[in-house]
């Protein structure tokens, strides 16, 4: 593929960008962009993904590394580069999670840590509080019959997974007469690491970045070859950095030559409780010596919720700069209701009747209509969905799917079974595609004899699997649609999908998402 000059590079896909966009779009510094709702951030990266890449900035073999907070996030970014300069180019481009290049960086490295801290190679991944506290009640009065009373210091389950969040290493040697939370934490290290019965590690993915960021610190070559790789670095929404993903992305990045760019806002830092970092733009300006812009236009909201977003900010910030809308939106544009009611439950009817109202009256889908809820969204959200389901519309709370629905054969289960269900879904088919030939090592290269055998197999799957939904479909037992997931999974080959996918090669994880998928 031909090659851009700079000076002739131009947006792509007829999106425009307002000048402090187009000015970060083609910098060769480190930079922070600090935007509101709307503003464009991760359009902005995906541009700035385009222009390194056809202009030969980032020229091969060097990639682009782009880290979000969440895998719905970085799952956007990908997909929109791709669409922007191309599959062949967006091979360069990785869009992953912190907590995916922390684990990245271990699973690669991992013999290159003290004995002492490596872990088994097939370690479990620790989710959830209690999954630590049942290992804590399992095996403290084991290992260390010294802590007979530690429960009644660590009450709550949380404070285990903080003393782990709190660790530094590498740990400091036990002396009897430290706090009873500092010797806890040590054999609690030791447990997860070694202790365990079955001979496998058990880490949280804060203990991962530990691990990690220890690793690079220990070994000057590790962190170069880092360097080398990445020559470029993309933070998205980087308000939510927590204080160990920072320190990693310090250890890794700080003393390379690669160009970093960070994305975010303030004002929507929402995730003090999981230590998201407070202070972390002035800490990024002051490291990495960052020139800090600042978006002015909100593309997404209508000119009156802009002038209420204006007020609210300069409520929340004295020195907030005043935010505008494009030519596109007419000065009287948009509509802003604050409505009043007695109850909760009051609240949830008629809102409830209201969307009831939108979709019989207005067409608009039930898809389309997302209710947001500041807190206890389960609690509020009953009434809400009861008196949808009266009505014939189903809703669902989006939270405890939206982890799970990013994940890659998560994506691809759910759209084998379109496609066998609608047989004529183009979209569906796209993603079925594109995954088999990437864990199949198909490309460019390959045999056509070889991808059109392939496709017989694949259209021969998809009938089979059509029968199988059929029953299900008719039956709705459980044990069938078990059969269905795991029919697909033996398609692709569960090997493959490890050998492919390095989050998925370690441990129980790849089980465990089929497990929650099916449940």
């Amino acid at each position: 593929m031909s090659l851009v000059h700079p000076d002739k590079w131009n947006v792509r896909d007829g999106i425009e960008l307002e000048k402090t966009a187009l000015d970060v779009t083609k910098s060769s510094t480190n930079n922070i962009v600090i935007a509101g709702p709307g503003a464009g951030k991760t359009e902005l990266l995906a541009q700035r993904a385009c222009y390194l890449l056809e202009t030969g900035v980032c020229c091969a073999p060097s990639k682009i590394l782009a880290i979000s907070f969440k895998k719905d996030a970085a799952a956007n970014l990908a997909e929109r580069v791709k669409k922007r300069c191309g599959k062949e180019l967006s091979r360069r481009f990785e869009s992953i999670t912190y907590d995916t290049f922390a684990k990245h960086i271990l699973d690669q490295f991992r013999l290159a840590l003290d004995k002492e801290y490596r872990p088994s190679k097939n370690y479990n991944i620790l989710l959830k509080d209690n999954e630590i506290a049942e290992i804590a009640d399992k095996y403290i009065t084991n290992c260390y019959p010294d802590y007979p009373n530690w429960r009644n210091i660590i009450r709550r389950n949380s404070e285990l997974s903080n003393l782990l969040c709190n660790t530094v290493l590498p740990l400091a040697p036990i002396k009897p007469e430290e706090s009873m939370q500092e010797l806890l934490n040590n054999a609690m290290w030791d447990i997860l690491l070694r202790k365990m019965e079955n001979g496998e590690s058990s880490l949280t993915f804060p203990m991962i970045s530990k691990l990690s960021d220890y690793l690079l610190r220990e070994n000057p070559y590790i962190r170069k070859a880092l360097g080398m790789t990445y020559s470029h670095v993309f933070l998205d929404e980087f308000q939510d950095t927590t204080d160990i993903q920072y320190s990693l992305l310090k250890t890794s990045f700080l003393e390379s030559k690669a160009t970093l760019t960070a994305v975010g806002d303030e004002k929507q830092r929402i995730m003090g409780w999981a230590r998201a970092l407070e202070g972390v733009f002035s800490k990024f300006s002051n490291d990495f010596s960052a020139d800090t812009k600042r978006l002015v236009l909100n593309h997404r909201s209508s000119p009156k919720l802009v002038a209420i977003q204006n007020i609210i900010s300069k409520n929340l910030e004295q020195n907030s700069i005043e935010v505008s809308v494009p030519d596109k939106w007419g000065e009287l544009d948009g509509t802003c209701e604050i409505w009043a009611f007695e109850s909760s439950e009051d609240e949830a009817i008629c809102l409830a009747d209201e969307v009831i109202n939108w979709i019989n009256t207005e067409g608009i889908k039930p898809r389309d209509v997302c209710i947001i809820v500041k807190q206890q969204e389960d609690i509020y959200g009953a009434a809400f969905k009861n008196r949808l389901a009266e009505q014939g519309v189903q809703a669902r709370e989006e939270k405890e799917y939206q982890d799970l629905l990013s994940e890659e054969i998560v994506q691809v289960i759910l759209n084998m079974i379109i496609l066998a269900i609608e047989i004529k879904a183009p979209d569906s088919r796209k993603v079925v595609i594109d995954f088999l030939f990437y864990v199949n090592g198909f490309d460019e290269n390959t045999k056509y004899q070889v991808l059109y055998e392939f496709e017989d197999q694949l259209g021969i799957f998809i009938a089979d699997l059509n029968k199988k939904l059929i029953v299900f479909l008719n039956q709705l037992e459980k044990v069938l649609l078990n059969e269905i997931i795991y029919m697909i999974i033996n398609f692709i080959d569960k090997s493959k999908i490890k050998n492919s996918f390095p989050q998925y090669s370690r441990g129980n994880y790849l089980d465990e998402m089929i497990l929650n998928l099916i449940h």
